[in-house]
């Protein structure tokens, strides 16, 4: 008995929730395995991207699909019915790619979801990757936590260290500035740059070393998130709420 060997892209969405159980990375039923690179992508609306597939073993009739039994694209090259002309499908042999052009704006169940690749027979599932996070939403603004310093930095170092942390940020280069009672602060100041999430979003830290003599006049720490047009995003803590 010959069986035939197929190659499928398909979508979860998002809203299905995002259950490991369902999606492993480098799954392997015992004759394919299959690796997804790269692991989590993130896209502006316009943007174009390849998400690629890597298989053991040579496929030799592939098709790409959508999970809930609708296809992305099938037979490597050829789209579903429905499915907008954004998406597009490369390959053969072990090496396989999905191209999304201009990616759409967040309107519809390409915006947040997951898209993974399965090779699979007409014997059953051979093996699939772990999904990839896209966001085209164009942008998100950080959540922020500002943290004082630690009663014993205080008693030991003589000096402040206040911690900024900024999360779900879209895109990557949002930045993070201080001010001391209302007015900038960028000596003494580190940071980090965006990290990218496995939910496709990204997250920042800053740090503000004061003196000793700063850090007890001071009356008010805000800690600001600014990206291109987009409104700043701002956390002000009052020293008299910081414990002592």
């Amino acid at each position: 008995m010959t069986f035939i060997t197929i190659f499928t892209w398909t979508l979860l969405i998002s809203a299905q929730g995002r259950n490991g159980s369902e999606i492993f990375d480098e799954q392997s039923s015992g004759q394919v395995t299959v690796t997804q690179t790269p692991a989590v992508k993130s896209v502006l609306s316009g943007q174009t991207v390849n998400v690629n597939c890597k298989t053991s073993a040579a496929l030799y009739n592939n098709r790409f699909k959508r999970k809930l039994e609708k296809f992305l694209i099938y037979a490597a090259t050829i789209r579903q019915i429905g499915i907008p002309e954004h998406f597009s499908g490369s390959g053969s042999g072990t090496d396989f790619t999905l191209t999304i052009t201009g990616m759409p704006e967040c309107s519809q169940w390409w915006c947040t979801a997951d898209y993974y690749c399965l090779a699979h027979s007409t014997s059953g599932s051979l093996g699939h990757s772990r999904g990839n996070r896209h966001l085209g939403s164009g942008n998100a603004l950080p959540s922020l936590s500002l943290l004082p310093p630690s009663t014993v930095e205080l008693s030991a170092k003589r000096s402040a260290t206040l911690l900024c942390l900024a999360n779900k940020g879209f895109p990557s280069d949002w930045s993070l500035q201080w001010k001391i009672d209302g007015s900038s602060k960028s000596s003494s100041v580190t940071k980090t740059p965006g990290i990218l999430e496995s939910d496709g979003t990204y997250s920042w830290s800053s740090t503000l070393t004061l003196s000793e003599p700063d850090w007890k006049s001071l009356h008010s720490m805000t800690c600001e998130a600014s990206q291109g047009s987009q409104a700043t995003v701002q956390k002000t803590q009052n020293k008299s709420d910081c414990p002592e």
